[in-house]
C-alpha cells in the first residue's frame, strides 16, 4: 500500500519528537515546567487601567473611560 505525503510528513514529525505522544507523559512534562512569573497584580486596579488607557492612546485607539464601573 502506498504511503501518502501526509502520512510521511506525520511519520517524520513523530520520529523527530520521539514517537507518538503519550497523554500521561505529556502531562508530567508540562507540570514539570518551572513557572516563576507573578500570579497576582502588583499594582492597584486604577493604576493598571490608567496604564492600559495610556498604552492604547499610544496606538491612537479611542479610549472612553468608565471610572464609575465597579468590578
Amino acid at each position: 500500500m502506498a504511503v501518502t505525503a501526509r502520512e510521511e510528513i506525520l511519520r517524520r514529525i513523530r520520529a523527530a519528537k520521539g514517537g507518538v505522544a503519550n497523554a500521561e507523559r505529556s502531562r508530567a512534562a508540562w507540570s514539570g515546567i518551572e513557572r516563576g512569573y507573578r500570579r497576582e497584580a502588583t499594582r492597584p486596579r486604577e493604576a493598571v487601567l490608567e496604564l492600559l488607557e495610556d498604552r492604547l492612546r499610544d496606538y491612537d485607539a479611542r479610549v472612553v473611560g468608565q471610572r464609575s464601573v465597579r468590578y
